[in-house]
């Protein structure tokens, strides 16, 4: 459970129903391989809250502190899939978006090394 995305200059990767998800404070921090490792990219510099599909990967930021339509995002994979929601400083949902679970059997790659 985060409380807050990283610090900037830093990242944090986590498992949400077995999809790889990066969370960075600043996407201008990413590169080619951490967006193609990626399937959801949560990311907190934004001017405004949106949750973006693009191609088979998920951009999500909930925006500035004290937007009236964000500031803060939820990402639960406790039922299946994973639930996305933006909520604004009263605790109102302003953006939501359901990924399906995955398949069983997912293989992730991992290259690398020496």
């Amino acid at each position: 459970v985060y409380v807050s995305l990283p610090a900037e200059g830093s990242r944090s990767i986590e498992l949400l129903d077995g999809r790889v998800t990066l969370f960075v404070y600043d996407k201008a921090a990413l590169d080619e391989e951490d967006i193609s490792a990626a399937s959801i990219l949560v990311f907190g510099k934004s001017a405004e809250p949106m949750i973006r599909k693009v191609g088979a990967r998920i951009f999500v930021s909930p925006g500035p502190i004290g937007s009236p339509t964000g500031g803060m995002a939820i990402l639960d994979d406790s039922a299946g899939g994973v639930k996305i929601e933006i909520l604004d400083a009263a605790g109102n949902i302003s953006a939501h978006d359901l990924l399906a679970p995955t398949a069983t059997g997912n293989k992730m790659k991992v290259q690398g090394g020496s």
